[in-house]
């Protein structure tokens, strides 16, 4: 769906119709040499008798780059028979993409192809729960190429635009991750960044100043007090008392209606640090809520999590481990 769609892109699918307005992609296939088009555009990929084949690319799933601003694309050329939600294909979808996986092992590193650029009508969440993609907009949009392969993950890299440029296996890894590369110039939460040497493709994790992050906690905690406020209630601020919450929301009798932890990021994507003490709680505390303010600095916003939410929607990573001396007397 579009707001899933990064501005950059979605300025190259609207510049598209002001320069040619709402033209039928079938119009533009056949115009490019593809057969029997109007019955074909469900397809993944065409076929182009005397050029290189045309390929359909998410406009959701392109990423760019915060530093040049060079959109690419992962595409993954394993061998499978299962869509995104892991449901089945029919045996016309199957077709389709091995049509596209065979068509597409066959581009030389560098050469040239021509993109059709879609976006979705139904978002990226609903196509896991094993939803068919119904097109809302497609483009004629050149050139791609593929950059390079990564034949050990069994994917290729489109990149739009002239050769010469990639984004490295960490870049990718992180934007598979989070859907984003991190500018290592703007202040993060949680910064990924390549590690240096042998092994540079592992990913190390880079934290903010004290600082920043006392910032965002306040700005956070701000809103949120501000919200039960709004909402009439009587919120208290017990963050300093180390219960597995930081804000004891009361009616008006007094009473303890939500104990709720607060998470801060000044990024708009949410991710969080949980602390063995805050997940404890959050498994015996009925009250216990997860509250998440994204882009803390700027125009927040907020999402409220209870504990199966937040085992639903998010991964656990362990980033740090408590380690003491076996048999050691504590």
């Amino acid at each position: 769906m579009r707001h899933e769609v990064p501005q950059e892109v979605l300025a190259v699918v609207d510049q598209y119709f002001i320069n040619y307005g709402k033209r039928n992609i079938y119009d533009v296939l056949e115009k490019l040499g593809v057969s029997d088009a109007r019955n074909k555009l469900f397809e993944y990929v065409w076929e182009v008798p005397t050029g290189a084949p045309i390929f359909t690319i998410w406009a959701e799933d392109v990423g760019v780059h915060p530093l040049n601003g060079r959109m690419f694309s992962v595409e993954g050329l394993e061998e499978r028979s299962t869509l995104i939600g892991g449901a089945l294909m029919s045996a016309a979808q199957l077709q389709r993409t091995n049509d596209r996986r065979r068509l597409m092992s066959k581009i030389l590193t560098g050469q040239p192809f021509i993109a059709v650029l879609q976006t979705n009508e139904r978002s990226i969440d609903e196509l896991k729960r094993n939803e068919i993609s119904k097109p809302a907009q497609r483009i004629k949009d050149s050139p791609w190429h593929v950059a390079r392969w990564d034949e050990a993950r069994e994917r290729a890299i489109l990149v739009r635009g002239e050769p010469g440029w990639a984004p490295s296996d960490a870049e990718i890894e992180q934007y598979l991750t989070h859907r984003k590369i991190v500018d290592p110039d703007k202040p993060q939460d949680l910064i990924t960044q390549p590690r240096s040497g042998e092994g540079s493709e592992e990913l190390l994790f880079r934290f903010p100043d004290q600082d920043h992050r006392d910032l965002v906690e306040a700005k956070s905690m701000e809103k949120m007090m501000d919200l039960f406020v709004k909402e009439g209630l009587n919120p208290q601020d017990v963050s300093k008392f180390n219960l597995g919450y930081d804000i004891d929301v009361l009616a008006d009798d007094g009473s303890s209606v939500l104990h709720v932890e607060v998470k801060g990021t000044a990024s708009d994507l949410p991710g969080f640090f949980l602390t063995r003490n805050e997940w404890l709680k959050a498994g015996t505390d009925p009250l216990w809520e997860l509250a998440v303010v994204t882009n803390a600095l700027g125009e927040c916003q907020v999402e409220r999590y209870v504990r199966w939410e937040v085992e639903k929607y998010f991964g656990f990573e362990p980033l740090v481990w408590r380690c003491d001396l076996r048999g050691a007397d504590r």
